[in-house]
């Protein structure tokens, strides 16, 4: 992994002045430039002092930033002077290490957009990709025991699925690797397409291409297991309700179906006119939608049913649906995230566009999404402004599946030729 100190040269060889105000073009060149060309950003003296400023709240031994004056520089002379000392300052502040994962200095050299290859260096691999394998479809990830299970397609006409247990001696850290083991792998006749798991009873369920839906114990799969026809076609999304213990399918059926723990079916319910793709719950309200766009919202005995979202505002397969702080809920596309606010599913209350298609995504504290790519970037953006606020390089190709702990925010992301990384939440 590269850092940042290494890879990263300032250079502020000139200023001009625009609408009265004086800038300064920093030239950011990477040191290893292969296809990697330099960016310039142009930055006023008052955007270095607040980043200044910004850095000796957090941090000790910041390099000093040129003089303040009381009055705007005009003198060429001394607008050379500024312009000297703010170069040494830049290159100075890239010299130290515990800077370079900083967000404030990652925007304001715009190292994220323009080189997020640089800003890898807090990944740690902690499955690697001999381990996970090249068929990954999805995975789940038990922080209290410290377990994952992967899902991936089957080599066999007769398996076409695996689902394989590793355990780690204890958390997963980013500063040493940590040692794992295997506990179990279980076959599956059909293809795995969605996993939802419940800490509380560890207990994880699997939808599949045709319908079927698999209950199985974290600890013991081989024993208890269940398999319910829930759906005529493929389960599309799954996920827990833990106000009646319910598990919520959806599928390509059109259905929207509750199960007990217990494999009983509690109601089957069709929901509008096409597949649908995704569902997700939060306390007592279910969100699902469907490849057309829509989007229903009900409770979670699917009593009463609204439609929220309608195809003519999305016009798009939705990928995913999650439920954001105040309501809000968040509706992922192909390219586009868009969150609409609670009763208000007329007009989208933000929309932020991707140049790749989205694979993979998760919300951390109602306020932040992250986004997997198929270039293997992970995006961060905040819902609060609507804007990314950052954009990380972090596997080889596409993302596969994300995991966010909602106790600390640290990301696990996979894909078939990087295996499973690990990293803390970068956005303050």
């Amino acid at each position: 992994m590269l850092s940042l100190s290494s890879s990263l040269h300032i250079t502020i060889n000139s200023y001009f002045v625009q609408n009265g105000f004086v800038f300064y073009p920093v030239l950011v060149t990477p040191a290893r430039l292969g296809e990697k060309k330099p960016w310039t950003v142009a930055k006023r003296f008052s955007n270095f002092d607040k980043l200044y400023k910004q850095l000796i709240k957090t941090f000790t031994g910041i390099p000093a930033r040129p003089k303040k004056t009381i009055f705007q520089m005009k003198a060429h002379k001394d607008l050379e002077q500024r312009r000297k000392e703010l170069e040494i300052f830049c290159n100075r502040l890239l010299e130290k290490k515990e800077l370079l994962e900083d967000l404030s200095v990652i925007e304001f050299f715009e190292i994220g957009e323009n080189a997020p290859e640089l800003t890898t260096k807090e990944w740690r691999c902690v499955l690697p990709k001999e381990v996970v394998g090249n068929c990954i479809t999805s995975f789940i990830y038990d922080q209290d025991d410290h377990t994952i299970i992967l899902a991936e397609k089957g080599s066999e006409a007769e398996t076409r699925s695996l689902l394989k247990c590793y355990e780690f001696a204890g958390k997963p850290e980013i500063a040493k690797p940590t040692s794992y083991t295997h506990k179990w792998t279980s076959k599956i006749p059909e293809e795995a397409t969605c996993l939802a798991y419940d800490s509380h009873t560890k207990t994880f369920v699997c939808g599949t291409d045709t319908g079927l839906i698999y209950i199985l114990n974290l600890n013991n799969p081989d024993e208890g297991n269940l398999s319910i026809h829930s759906h005529s076609k493929t389960v599309t999304s799954i996920c827990f309700e833990n106000v009646e213990k319910y598990i919520i399918s959806v599928g390509a059926d059109k259905m929207i179906v509750g199960t007990s723990f217990d494999g009983k079916i509690i109601y089957s319910t069709r929901l509008g006119d096409l597949p649908l793709s995704c569902v997700t719950c939060k306390e007592s309200r279910v969100a699902a939608a469907n490849v057309g766009g829509e989007v229903f919202v009900c409770d979670v005995n699917c009593v009463k049913v609204v439609p929220a979202i309608t195809a003519s505002a999305a016009e798009e397969t939705i990928l995913g649906v999650m439920e954001a702080a105040d309501e809000i809920l968040v509706c992922v596309m192909n390219r586009e995230v868009r969150w609409y606010a609670a009763k208000k599913f007329d007009k989208a209350l933000s929309i932020w566009k991707s140049d790749k298609q989205i694979t993979s995504w998760g919300i951390y504290k109602s306020r932040s999404v992250a986004v997997g790519n198929a270039a293997g970037e992970l995006a961060f953006i905040d819902l609060l402004s609507g804007k990314q606020k950052l954009l990380l390089r972090c596997h080889n190709g596409l993302i596969k599946d994300i995991f966010i702990d909602p106790s600390d925010g640290r990301i696990m992301s996979v894909s078939n030729d990087s295996g499973l990384l690990l990293r803390k939440w970068p956005v303050h």
